[in-house]
């Protein structure tokens, strides 16, 4: 895709599909590192279909309020005046709503059949330069696009651009956002690393990649959201000519992962979380006869550290969650059940771990009165 020297490979071991709620399957997780590209992939690159076609991730109900709104008004500063607005993997259609109530036409697209909402103007399809071409018959071109945390999500993230160039409009916009490499490495976050995430992408990875479907960055900066975020836009240019401030962040990234033993990081932090998890474990265990743990989100962060940690229900008692859609069902590659937060009164836990590390504060802030009796995984 980008470049042949996928040489080293890290093997983080097996783990169950983040969204296989029930199902107790598990496949190798294993990235490829390509250090010309300054990016890592997935070695096995698993079908679409088998991960997105029922998937149970509401957008909206891990989003802060503040965050909607930031990215519409972000869109909306970029896109020409009256233009269209499309957004790419919707989901549930949040930002679509919110452009909506500013009196903005956006429509989306999303192979999530069961997330989409009728009342939208959303096409249920995995976005491609075939696809590209349907939509652009369909609906026309566009000022804005958005692609937030979905050009790492797809087998072919060049084609997925050169989808995005058919549809823009003369004057529009791209914003692409993904889950930040060097975030990923030097902060420690494994558990964002699943077979969700086919890529795993710096700003170097990502230009070289726009540059092949025919867009040039023009805007680039990191985000704390979901713990570190690259943002990029994009634009169909007149003269292909990178700004200076990209090149300069580039440049500072290979500076950085160039650093010898700077991957190694990755196995370190994980031998680090799964010893603080078996620590705190045994902590309660040993503290009273009958003490129990218990979680809270039954997130993809959930599955990868319970899965690689080797922790099923004998040691987690159950894992309460705020989404109807996971209640009832267990957590990938375990047998801990998926509760409800209307139990958590009756169940009286004592010590509860929250895995979505990144939406702490969200979640003891909705949940007031167990607050004090929630930990933050990554604290362990």
């Amino acid at each position: 895709m980008l470049a042949p020297d996928f040489a080293k490979r890290f093997s983080l071991g097996e783990v169950a599909l983040t969204d296989a709620y029930g199902s107790q399957e598990r496949h190798p997780l294993e990235l490829d590192l390509s250090m010309s590209s300054l990016c890592m992939t997935l070695h096995d690159h698993l079908p679409p279909a088998m991960i997105f076609d029922n998937y149970h991730y509401s957008s909206s109900a891990g989003l802060p309020e503040r965050h909607i709104q930031e990215l519409a008004d972000t869109g909306q500063r970029l896109a020409p005046f009256g233009s269209e607005i499309l957004e790419i993997a919707c989901n549930d259609g949040y930002l679509l709503r919110e452009y909506r109530r500013r009196g903005i036409r956006a429509f989306g697209v999303d192979p999530a059949a069961n997330l989409v909402d009728p009342e939208l103007d959303v096409r249920v399809d995995y976005f491609s330069p075939a696809v590209a071409e349907l939509i652009l018959d369909e609906w026309g071109q566009f000022g804005m696009v958005h692609a937030h945390n979905v050009l790492a999500h797809t087998p072919d993230p060049v084609g997925l651009l050169q989808g995005i160039r058919t549809l823009l409009e003369p004057g529009g916009k791209a914003l692409i956002e993904v889950q930040y490499l060097r975030d990923t490495i030097e902060k420690g976050q494994f558990d964002n690393i699943y077979h969700e995430h086919y890529w795993y992408l710096t700003l170097h990875s990502i230009t070289l990649m726009m540059m092949r479907a025919g867009l040039c960055p023009v805007e680039a900066y990191r985000t704390e959201y979901q713990g570190g975020s690259l943002r990029v836009v994009a634009e169909i240019p007149s003269t292909p000519k990178i700004p200076e401030h990209v090149l300069r962040m580039c440049e500072h990234e290979r500076g950085a992962m160039e650093t010898p033993g700077y991957f190694d990081r990755l196995t370190e932090a994980i031998k680090e979380r799964v010893e603080g998890l078996w620590w705190l474990l045994d902590a309660v265990r040993n503290s009273a006869p009958k003490a129990e743990v218990y979680g809270f989100g039954a997130s993809a962060k959930a599955t990868v550290l319970l899965n690689l940690a080797g922790v099923d229900v004998d040691r987690i008692a159950g894992i309460f969650d705020d989404a109807e859609t996971k209640q009832g069902l267990t957590l990938p590659g375990t047998s801990i059940p998926i509760l409800s937060p209307e139990s958590m009164p009756e169940i009286d836990p004592r010590t509860i771990l929250v895995f979505p590390w990144n939406a702490f504060d969200m979640i003891t802030g909705n949940h007031p009165l167990f607050a004090d009796r929630m930990v933050n995984v990554r604290e362990v």
